[in-house]
C-alpha cells in the first residue's frame, strides 16, 4: 500500500513538470521574420516621393533662377 501511495505521488509531481512541445522560433540576427506591415511600406513610399520631389523642386528652381 505505502510503495502504491508512494508511485501516486512520483507520478503527480512528475506529470506536473510535463510541458507540451512547443514550436521553436529559430531568429537570425538583423533579419526580421515577422508578417509584412503594409502601412510601413506606404509610409516608406510617401517619403521617397517627398525626398524625390524636394530633390526635383530645387534643381528646378536651381535651373530656372539660373537664367
Amino acid at each position: 500500500m505505502m510503495r502504491l501511495l508512494n508511485l501516486l505521488i512520483l507520478f503527480a509531481i512528475l506529470s506536473g513538470c510535463y510541458e507540451n512541445p512547443q514550436t521553436t522560433a529559430f531568429h537570425k540576427p538583423g533579419v526580421y521574420q515577422g508578417k509584412s506591415d503594409e502601412m510601413s511600406l506606404e509610409k516608406q513610399q510617401e517619403i521617397v516621393k517627398l525626398y524625390q520631389n524636394r530633390q526635383f523642386n530645387e534643381r528646378f528652381t536651381m535651373i530656372q533662377t539660373d537664367r
